[in-house]
């Protein structure tokens, strides 16, 4: 069953969306007084249907329901070498801060 208006303006998380298509949305809640006016609502409804489809296209965060598609098999690889390299850095920067030390304690 597709969305009603209201549904997908409730659907909206304008935090994540540009000023401009924010207010252009408010504007047809606005004018369609809360999606209540039918006629207005029906006015409306190619510029709000186009304003929702450039929403999911550009700006999938800027909708409630907006879940992340799962990482590729090479991204979880990346994040894995990624991830083993900043622990490699991790123990080096570990080993040099404790010589150094080391020798702060031996050579005073």
């Amino acid at each position: 069953m597709s969305k009603t208006q209201k549904e997908k303006f409730d659907n909206l998380d304008f935090d994540n969306l540009p000023d401009h298509m924010v207010s252009e949305f408010e504007l047809i809640q606005e004018k369609t007084d809360n999606f209540q006016d039918e006629d207005a609502v029906e006015i409306f409804k190619r510029n709000f249907d186009y304003l929702y489809y450039q929403a999911e296209k550009k700006y999938p965060t800027g909708l409630k329901d907006y879940v992340p598609p799962a990482p590729t098999p090479e991204e979880l690889e990346a994040k894995r070498l990624k991830d083993e390299k900043l622990e490699k850095l991790k123990k080096l920067a570990s080993e040099y801060s404790e010589e150094t030390q080391t020798e702060k304690q031996s050579n005073p």
